[in-house]
């Protein structure tokens, strides 16, 4: 299978009966110096930010009311950016210190290597998977009976947490912030291209727009990781870019190349 047939997997260029003009996604915007403005530029499309969440990290003194993370861990889980980040966060501000010689299981290797903003990236004590919470599951026996630390959201908390504890895990949750929906700013159908990047905004998403699989026609739908592609196509939705695949790392790559198939099919007579 190529990285087109891999990555492409629902309408091709030619396929598409309508103009390409406004991509819609579903994040806030990076900064300044947004790659998608870069792209939005390159191919005469208008861009729209419009974030399904908020995220809220527990400040210092919500989490002394409610929480504590423990003196000895040996290992900590770690399945996404806001994890990581919030987790470390409050070690800081709370004056504490990773214990000696921690594991560290990430659900990626792009993730593994985002860690080494906290830490020293050290290969014989990172294990990571192939960006599935169910990839974990080639990693984590060898864990069975440590003493591991799982930090994420304070309103729910993930499935492999749970399945950890089904299986008798030793693993305490430690929440680090919170997620806060917010309700979509754009009209979808007035959109293009879709961008998701988490099951969650899916999920938002469907809660405001139940019809929209059905009603999709030849918008273009993106979905980043496996995660997020698996909950599109459970609802219905037919995933026309999905990433990362070989060669295409991340949707801006990805959207570049089937942008300029699209520009090129358009030229045509």
């Amino acid at each position: 299978m190529t990285t087109s047939e891999q990555a492409f997997r629902g309408l091709a260029p030619h396929q598409i009966q309508r103009t390409l003009t406004r991509l819609v996604v579903f994040r806030e915007k990076s900064g300044r110096d947004d790659p998608y403005q870069h792209l939005a530029n390159r191919f005469n499309l208008e861009v729209i930010f419009s974030p399904l969440t908020t995220v809220r990290g527990l400040t210092t003194r919500e989490f002394r009311k409610r929480y504590s993370i423990p003196e000895f861990y040996e290992g900590l889980i770690l399945i996404g950016k806001q994890p990581i980040d919030h987790f470390f966060r409050l070690l800081e501000e709370l004056n504490l210190e990773l214990p000696e010689g921690i594991h560290y299981i990430v659900l990626s290797e792009s993730l593994a290597y985002y860690l080494q903003k906290y830490i020293p990236l050290k290969k014989r004590r990172t294990f990571w998977g192939d960006g599935t919470q169910e990839s974990l599951w080639q990693i984590l026996p060898r864990f069975q009976g440590w003493h591991l630390l799982f930090p994420g959201p304070e309103d729910r908390t993930p499935k492999l947490f749970q399945q950890l504890q089904e299986k008798n895990f030793q693993v305490t949750y430690i929440p680090v912030y919170r997620v806060e929906e917010r309700t979509p700013a754009i009209d979808p159908y007035q959109a293009d291209i879709l961008v998701f990047f988490t099951s969650n905004d899916v999920d938002i998403f469907h809660q405001h727009f139940p019809k929209f699989p059905e009603e999709q026609a030849d918008r273009i739908i993106v979905g980043f990781g496996p995660g997020t592609q698996n909950r599109l196509q459970q609802l219905g939705y037919r995933i026309d870019i999905a990433v990362p695949a070989p060669g295409l790392p991340s949707v801006i790559s990805a959207l570049e190349k089937f942008l300029k198939a699209y520009a090129q099919q358009q030229q045509k007579p």
